[in-house]
């Protein structure tokens, strides 16, 4: 959910984290995806 509140999308089930980008993507956007990832699962630890 805090994924989704920050603007990225993000599906799991039991262990497995899945990304579903948009066809066309920039490295800017791909960056801003695992960036905001990153960032949820560091305030979870």
């Amino acid at each position: 959910m805090k994924c989704f509140e920050a603007g990225v999308l993000v599906r799991f089930t039991s262990d497995i984290l899945a990304f579903s980008p948009p066809l066309i993507i920039n490295e800017e956007q791909i960056a801003h995806i695992f960036k905001t990832v990153g960032d949820v699962l560091a305030t979870m630890q």
